[in-house]
């Protein structure tokens, strides 16, 4: 399909099914497209946080969001009919379509369903080098991380959840939205369908990295709370020694006033029950 992202190559096409790739700021390229191919354009300068699709008058006007390395979605919207597809974007975004809508056929829907394509593809790939950094920071938090990187894997869990829901949402508008298939011939009909299965996998693949990341986390929750409890069990000697001296009734003044009575109780016998307590939490280790 011919493509072009620029007004002066717009004012000098003459016929034929285009694709025109805008960015949000180039006004006059985008109404050249639209009165091009009498297309009724929805806000372009609206905000959106999920997809969705609308279909009206022979015009189907969907909205993408483009996964992108830093867990982020970015909107790419596109308005299409049998003549001109216009999609309107980040010009990274645009950048990741172009070459999945310039191998297309000659015909303004081939342009939307090779964006769906490449938008579906594009966060698979994003998703499996999520998937890499992943196991990397699984595998180095083995054993006791720290805080910080607690923190990091907590985001990550966060963004891995986000991401999911939003591949779910791609997935139902494609396969709920029969206005937009019945627009589409057969070989575009199943075109779509694959990208909707792309977009049911990545789902897949993003809710099982946040079961996995959610599984670090329980592992170091319960390694913080392991140190602790032994940390707790080698101060209850100490605590002991320190409670008893610490009550000066008759008969401790009466028979523990040497020296030799305080390096016994008070510093001999702490020491001992310590080193038992420590070797008594390895040994229970050892049997479980």
């Amino acid at each position: 399909m011919h493509v072009i992202s620029d007004e002066q190559r717009l004012r000098q096409h003459s016929s034929g099914p285009v694709c025109v790739l805008a960015e949000p700021d180039q006004e006059e390229l985008i109404r050249r497209a639209a009165s091009l191919g009498g297309l009724d354009l929805p806000d372009l300068q609206r905000r959106h946080h999920r997809p969705r699709a609308a279909v009206e008058k022979g015009q189907a006007a969907p909205v993408l969001m483009v996964l992108q390395d830093q867990h982020e979605h970015r909107p790419v919207q596109i308005v299409s009919n049998d003549d001109v597809s216009l999609q309107v974007g980040h010009p990274e975004d645009l950048a990741d379509v172009r070459p999945a809508v310039e191998a297309s056929p000659e015909h303004g829907r081939a342009g939307l369903v090779a964006a769906v394509t490449a938008v579906a593809q594009q966060a698979e790939d994003a998703l499996e080098r999520i998937d890499d950094d992943s196991q990397q920071l699984g595998d180095e938090t083995l054993g006791f991380a720290s805080a910080a990187r607690r923190r990091e894997l907590g985001r990550l869990r966060a963004e891995l959840f986000r991401l999911g829901q939003t591949q779910a949402a791609h997935r139902n508008m494609l396969i709920a939205h029969d206005e937009l298939s019945d627009l589409l011939e057969q070989q575009h009909r199943s075109r779509l369908n694959q990208a909707a299965a792309t977009f049911g996998a990545n789902q897949s693949t993003a809710t099982r990295l946040y079961a996995m990341v959610g599984d670090v986390l329980d592992e170091q929750a319960t390694v913080v709370s392991e140190r602790l409890t032994v940390v707790a069990t080698i101060f209850l000697p100490l605590t002991l020694a320190n409670g008893f001296f610490g009550m000066n009734f008759q008969w401790m003044l009466d028979r523990l006033d040497s020296l030799a009575s305080f390096l016994l109780l008070g510093l001999l016998a702490p020491a001992v029950l310590t080193v038992l307590t420590v070797f008594g939490l390895r040994l229970l280790n050892r049997r479980t």
